[in-house]
């Protein structure tokens, strides 16, 4: 649906934190064009290694994207309601 309406939906990446191979299948779908992570943690703790390496995967493509940024947002979610703020 994502390719088909790229206006309208968008997707993301998701895998197990502690699984040894959770970098690489979640960077494959971020080089696809996923523009959120979903990470479960399945007891790994926010702080663990493993975490780290999603974090520092996130931060990569975030400076990769910074600039389309704005491009992949709908108009909502750039301008919300007034009264509702946006989480940064």
């Amino acid at each position: 649906m994502a390719r088909q309406y790229p206006i309208g939906f968008f997707f993301g990446a998701n895998e197990v934190t502690g699984l040894p191979e959770a970098r690489v299948e979640i960077a494959k779908y971020l080089d696809l064009g996923a523009i959120i992570i979903g990470e479960q943690k399945f007891g790994v703790e926010c702080d663990a290694a493993e975490s780290q390496i999603l974090y520092a995967l996130a931060a990569e493509h975030r400076s990769l994207d910074q600039t389309t940024d704005r491009q992949l947002m709908p108009p909502s979610l750039l301008n919300p309601p007034r009264g509702h703020r946006r989480s940064s």
